[in-house]
């Protein structure tokens, strides 16, 4: 009698390999080039005070964003492996269930 549920233990480690993977890679990709932009603010920022004071207003700004960025690389990074463990604890219950039932249950 089956439960009605059904995974895909190598659909699941491929989507974490590879499509999170592609995730986490964007990610650090976007928070590089934000974080090059600091290089630029020199040139960006030229001129009185209100342009200092925009400059501080985008650099407080670029800050949140690259904590953000930084979290969200973790954040994938972590969801990557517990996919990966949920997709090898069901393949550990598959063998498990072939050896007890000799495919019975196939």
């Amino acid at each position: 009698m089956g439960t009605g549920f059904h995974a895909e233990p190598e659909g699941l480690k491929h989507t974490a390999k590879h499509d999170m993977g592609k995730l986490v890679e964007h990610t650090e990709s976007a928070r590089l080039k934000l974080a090059g932009t600091e290089l630029l603010d020199g040139k960006a920022f030229e001129g009185d005070e209100e342009v200092y004071e925009a400059h501080r207003e985008w650099s407080n700004a670029r800050a949140m964003l690259l904590g953000v960025f930084a979290r969200n690389k973790e954040n994938l990074e972590l969801a990557q492996k517990a996919l990966t463990e949920v997709a090898e604890r069901y393949i550990a219950v598959d063998e498990d269930n072939e050896r007890t039932f000799g495919g019975i249950l196939s």
